[in-house]
């Protein structure tokens, strides 16, 4: 089976390409393979659109005539998709960045609606590209998007954004167009450029950038960012990466401040002149708190540390405020006014916290309400269905009623029929036999077969070869009509015909009797 993934297929175009182009690959091959197609787009009016693989009748210009008669037809002024290609492919509404990946895929196409996403989201979506492929499988990806990284893939077409996935080993899986010898080269020049990179970035980050952390929503160290350690160090106690528990003293109420001062507004927040001990003999520290663009539910923040050379410049900014003085009263006043700011900080949050969760309440009463409704709702209708289960016991009771009725009557006229010594024919409307006496099956050669079959069928054992046409003008009469007649040993008989009529009073059929004369 080839597994293929089109995410952000908006009507389908991309993963219905991939499955005309796979399904001619493997018949110019003449080698069958069962093709599944994954199309999932976040839009449900797109997917809807999808599933029903019609298009324009202008897209035969951008489509070869061979393709154009090999898997499309015209349908109602439209261009669709052919059936055995859309039983190739299955639709279904997906968000790329939020719910989890295919698996085991040997091909993805990435369309072009998702180059319009940020570079983060991008990485985010190359990752979930590199768990859902093969080692081995290709990734064809839109020309606006971002390059993957050469430790997981490698391009294998100059012309084309067509990149395969590497295994764990940092060489292509098994199933690689390429020759070895290519593939070698290639990967050992992506590994080289990659190292290049990564060693370029660290000599960058450890001689201009200024170290720092990376941290979540709860304070919790995820990252250390450069040297690190003249700010933070273990706590005694119970072995904790929580920030909080790490940074010195003197940082401690100006970083909270800061974090909370990021998360609220959603953007930078700096706070400069702090000292990383109480006692004012530390080094100057400049703190700003960078919010990251979620890459999950959490979010995380980027904590900086400049410390006194990187300090000392800031001072040289305009608006850069002064170096605080070393006087306690100095000290005591700028950590009262980071208490301050964090108090209110807190008091802020508590507040937004009380807020939301009032109105959680309210939409919790007001579920309650609905319930309560629902539920009395409920309760009706099953009153309701009692009810009308009850009427459906007495109508079933009365339907076995008439069943036992009906069985009785047809019993009493059975035996009437059969103990009758006269012989009587029951003949329908539409001339056809439906019921007789055992006289009257003797006389006229009738057998229980007979039943159903028309009058003009039998042949009587008497001298009378205008039987049906006389039985038709007695049932469009309605009168009694009498006739003698003999049978082949001379012996004479009196036939009459009875008109017999039904509920709605329209004649339903014909009583024919004979008696010997």
């Amino acid at each position: 089976m080839l597994r293929v993934w089109a995410p952000g297929c908006a009507r389908g175009e991309e993963a219905y390409a991939a499955a005309i182009a796979l399904a001619a690959a493997c018949e110019a091959r003449s080698t069958p393979a069962e093709i599944k197609v994954f199309g999932a787009d976040a839009n449900e009016h797109a997917i809807k659109r999808a599933r029903s693989g019609s298009y324009p009748i202008i897209i035969a210009d951008e489509i070869s005539d061979g393709r154009l008669t090999d898997f499309f037809q015209a349908f109602g002024g439209t261009c669709r998709v052919k059936r055995e290609i859309r039983e190739m492919c299955v639709f279904a509404q997906q968000d790329a960045l939020q719910d989890p990946p295919f698996s085991h895929l040997n091909l993805i196409v990435c369309g072009g609606s998702l180059a319009s996403l940020t570079a983060a989201a991008q990485r985010n979506l190359l990752d979930r590209f590199s768990y859902g492929l093969r080692p081995g499988g290709l990734l064809l990806l839109a020309e606006e998007m971002s390059t993957p990284d050469g430790e997981r893939f490698v391009r294998v077409d100059e012309r084309l954004p067509l990149y395969r996935k590497l295994t764990a080993e940092g060489s292509p899986g098994a199933g690689a167009a390429s020759p070895p010898a290519a593939r070698t080269a290639a990967e050992s020049k992506a590994s080289h450029e990659s190292h290049v990179q990564r060693e370029a970035n660290r000599v960058l980050l450890d001689r201009y950038a200024p170290p720092g952390v990376i941290v979540d929503d709860h304070f919790h160290i995820v990252q250390f960012q450069g040297r690190i350690g003249r700010y933070l160090s273990p706590a005694s106690g119970e072995a904790s990466l929580n920030l909080l528990r790490m940074v010195g003293d003197g940082l401690i109420y100006g970083l909270k401040a800061a974090i909370n001062d990021a998360r609220t507004h959603g953007a930078a927040a700096r706070r400069e002149g702090l000292r990383v001990e109480l006692d004012g003999e530390g080094p100057l520290v400049n703190i700003e708190v960078v919010p990251l663009e979620p890459t999950s539910e959490r979010r995380h923040y980027l904590v900086l540390f400049e410390g006194p050379a990187l300090a000392a410049d800031a001072k040289g900014r305009p608006g850069a405020p002064q170096p605080a003085k070393r006087s306690s009263t100095a000290r005591r006043q700028r950590e009262m006014a980071l208490n301050q700011e964090y108090l209110q900080s807190v008091i802020h949050d508590l507040e937004q916290a009380n807020t939301e969760l009032q109105a959680a309440i309210e939409e919790v009463l007001s579920s309650n309400e609905e319930l309560q409704s629902s539920n009395e709702e409920l309760d009706a209708s099953q009153e309701e269905l009692q009810s009308t289960n009850e009427e459906l016991n007495t109508v079933n009771d009365e339907l076995h009623s008439r069943n036992r009725e009906l069985d009785q009557v047809n019993q009493d006229l059975m035996s009437l029929f059969s103990n009758l010594h006269i012989a009587v024919v029951m003949v329908s409307r539409n001339l056809r036999i439906r019921r007789f006496t055992p006289l009257a099956g003797k006389l006229l050669n009738l057998i229980p077969g007979d039943i159903g079959r028309p009058v003009s069928h039998i042949k009587p054992a008497f001298e009378c070869p205008e039987l049906a046409p006389l039985i038709a003008d007695a049932v469009r009469q309605g009168k009694v009509e009498e006739f003698n007649v003999s049978n082949s040993s001379g012996k004479h008989y009196s036939l009459s015909l009875r008109p017999y009529s039904g509920r709605d009073g329209r004649i339903a059929g014909v009583l024919l009797t004979l008696v010997d004369n």
